[in-house]
């Protein structure tokens, strides 16, 4: 009876390794999720970036897309995935950031040139 249970305990775990391998096998290279996360950190590269936010997300996207190369490497396609995601989240929060604090720079700008403008016209009408 003792011979039997370590048989299908042993036939079990052998089972149930093949089943873990074929799993990993089956899940391919994350080819495209690479390519968009690449994709949004170019557009985030190109921003001008003095949100702290901001960079500090960019700088993030970056180890993300290395790390996810490195799973690749190691054909760990579900890391690479995973890693590739998050590069992609990463770069799209860079990218809004640099773009939110481009606007608040413009609207700080605008109001400036306002206020210039209003001074002038208090002087004139103060003549």
């Amino acid at each position: 009876m003792e011979a039997s249970r370590v048989r299908a305990a042993s036939l079990l775990g052998g089972l149930v390794l093949a089943a873990g391998l074929g799993a990993c096998a089956s899940v391919p290279p994350p080819t495209a999720q690479l390519a968009v996360a690449r994709s949004s950190l170019d557009q985030a590269s190109a921003q001008p970036i003095t949100d702290p936010v901001a960079a500090t997300a960019l700088s993030r996207a970056r180890d993300e897309i290395a790390a996810a190369n490195r799973a690749l490497d190691n054909k760990d396609y579900v890391v690479a995935r995973r890693q590739a995601e998050l590069a992609d989240a990463d770069a799209r929060l860079a990218l809004a950031a640099a773009r939110a604090a481009g606007s608040q720079q413009a609207v700080t700008d605008v109001q400036k040139s306002l206020d210039a403008l209003r001074s002038e016209i208090d002087r004139g009408a103060a003549r």
